[in-house]
């Protein structure tokens, strides 16, 4: 069984090298990209720092810190809300087009992955990801 464990282990550090690499998005920290990805998805609704810190596992002490790095960039705006004061929305800044530009890179690569596996295979991927991501949280 450690044998195993190891082979997963490796493909496991294997695919997180191949994505957590400069050359994608050579401007951001692997973290700031993250939290740019997420900024990006949810870009025409309201979420804060906790959310974030909820979807991205990062500690609220150091998503403030990414948070402030990427207002200083251009990447993204914080804004206070009308209703309560005390939530603060992230929303894309001014130079969000700059991570456009790096997410649409990103997806031509994972197309070239997706179109050689074909549909069956990535959507097993997907669903194999998926099960992976949970089982990993509930262990952590």
């Amino acid at each position: 069984m450690r044998e195993l464990d190891e082979k997963v282990l490796e493909a496991w550090l294997d695919i997180s090298t191949s994505i957590n690499n400069d050359r994608l998005v050579p401007t951001l920290t692997y973290n700031e990209a993250l939290v740019c990805h997420f900024v990006y998805l949810v870009k025409d609704e309201d979420i804060t720092a906790s959310v974030l810190c909820q979807k991205t596992g990062i500690l609220k002490s150091q998503m403030n810190r990414i948070l402030n790095e990427l207002e200083n960039k251009g990447l993204i705006q914080k804004i206070r809300s009308e209703v309560d004061k005390r939530d603060i929305f992230i929303v894309p800044g001014i130079k969000a087009k700059q991570f456009d530009e790096h997410h649409e890179k990103i997806l031509t690569i994972v197309n070239k992955v997706t179109s050689r596996l074909g549909p069956t295979k990535s959507q097993e991927v997907i669903d194999l990801f998926q099960e992976v991501a949970k089982i990993a949280k509930e262990e952590l």
